[in-house]
């Protein structure tokens, strides 16, 4: 009975990850349903002997998780049904799987970089497969450039600090500081914007003077080298080259509720159009495309193709991340990390 939740977390990934495929959204009432299943759950391990606590440790790994998923969906970083989806995750599955955590206090994390670890992975190799040679050089070119470079060493050597200042430690593995970073990129994209470049190099310079005796020795040298090479191409190549593969130019008359339109292509026959908004690099809803539509239908707008990359469903990945949390008992890097030394012990 105690490994009962396995049922709703299956019945919570097949039915949100089917909705998502099929129509790019999750929905609430499969959530709804797999949490009062959960708390049905809770009450009936209860009075079978196990104790109340584990509710309690559920709920407040529910709220924690809300809150982050509020803060993940605010910036942007994840779609609403997204972070209310791991937040549910995070109550179904049980305090007692993880026996292993990558942050201490907060195990319900593991679910997250388990999702991410999986979907990099995924990005990665079809990426790599299903772009040409010329797509992948051009990708390498872009983010290995002297701009971009400065700007990774910048991004890593002043977050990487703040980022151990503030959890002071708790954050020690090469993929979950790189993963660390990023997010904290992205939320500092949109809290700063324009003026991102500013605010990095303000920590970096803070960084050279309140801790200038940890930087300047070889030890230091080695690992920031090999966590700007690591994020360089997992979060900068990979993705730049899964970018390209994805983009491509289409007349505005077949744009799509779910597409993401990155840009648009001037119609200089079009003197006079409307003053829209046109919402950028997020999923369009179905009102925003008919509302699209009927302007350009009315040659109203000022372009006539837009380019778009179709959006990724994420919720197959937020599954096969809850999975390989109860299969790791918690910790999907301790669990890699680990299988790793045994075959090396092996050879």
């Amino acid at each position: 009975m105690i490994w009962a939740f396995l049922i709703i977390v299956l019945f919570l990934g097949f039915s949100t990850s089917y909705t998502d495929i099929k129509y790019g959204k999750i929905k609430n009432n499969h959530l709804i349903t797999a949490l009062l299943a959960g708390v049905i759950y809770y009450l009936i391990i209860y009075f079978s002997g196990m104790p109340i606590l584990l509710l309690g440790y559920a709920a407040i790994f529910f709220a924690i998780s809300t809150v982050i998923g509020f803060f993940l969906w605010y910036f942007s970083i994840f779609g609403a049904g997204d972070a209310k989806l791991l937040a549910v995750y995070s109550f179904i599955i049980p305090p007692f799987v993880y026996h292993y955590v990558s942050v201490p206090y907060l195990p319900f994390l593991d679910i997250i970089i388990s999702t991410f670890i999986i979907a990099v992975v995924y990005v990665a190799v079809q990426a790599i497969f299903s772009t040409s040679l010329a797509e992948k050089l051009k990708s390498l070119k872009e983010v290995f450039g002297l701009r971009n470079i400065f700007s990774y060493v910048i991004t890593i050597f002043g977050l990487s600090w703040l980022i151990s200042v503030l959890l002071s430690g708790l954050i020690e593995n090469l993929f979950l500081m790189a993963l660390a970073i990023f997010f904290l990129y992205y939320l500092f994209s949109k809290i700063f914007s324009k003026y991102t470049i500013h605010a990095l190099i303000f920590f970096c310079v803070l960084r050279l003077v309140l801790d200038y005796k940890n930087i300047f020795n070889l030890a230091f040298v080695q690992g920031f080298i090999i966590i700007l090479v690591f994020y360089m191409i997992i979060f900068g190549a990979v993705r730049t080259i899964a970018y390209r593969r994805n983009e491509k130019f289409i007349s505005v008359k077949n744009i799509k509720e779910g597409m993401i339109i990155d840009g648009f292509v001037e119609d200089k026959k079009i003197k006079k159009h409307a003053n829209i908004q046109i919402p950028l690099k997020k999923p369009l809803s179905k009102i925003e495309v008919e509302k699209i539509k009927k302007l350009w239908k009315g040659k109203k707008l000022f372009f006539s193709s837009v380019a778009v990359s179709e959006r990724l469903p994420f919720a197959p990945f937020v599954f096969a991340g809850a999975i390989a949390t109860i299969i790791s008992s918690g910790s999907s890097v301790f669990f890699i990390k680990n299988l790793f030394y045994y075959l090396l012990s092996l050879l």
